[in-house]
């Protein structure tokens, strides 16, 4: 993710401000998105709630190659193994998270 968008809401575009910024799955857990760092992008908290479990709407490249990804017969199986000691993502370490050197940079 590049640090433009690190710093603004996904969906709405508006500053992502400390006490207002979530992660979001593109694809919810819910409906069977995995928790990686293609599924995740930063929202605020209003369109996150706002989304909820929804399947996504957003017309953007982003969303429609996730959701390709998702609905692929080539997708990747829920990996077991080392996760992020901060957010719970499938990395190695906080310093290799995408989400976490996001929340950080902001």
């Amino acid at each position: 993710m590049s640090p433009t968008k690190r710093q603004f809401c996904h969906y709405c575009k508006k500053p992502l401000k400390r006490g207002t910024r979530t992660r979001d799955h593109i694809v919810p857990v819910s409906r069977g998105g995995l928790d990686v760092h293609w599924n995740i992008v930063g929202a605020c908290r209003t369109c996150n709630f706002a989304k909820a479990a929804k399947w996504p709407t957003c017309p953007c490249n982003i969303c429609q190659e996730t959701i390709a990804r998702h609905l692929s017969p080539d997708r990747p199986e829920p990996q077991t193994g080392p996760r992020c000691s901060k957010c719970g993502d499938i990395t190695m370490t906080p310093e290799d998270c995408p989400w976490c050197r996001m929340v950080i940079a902001i």
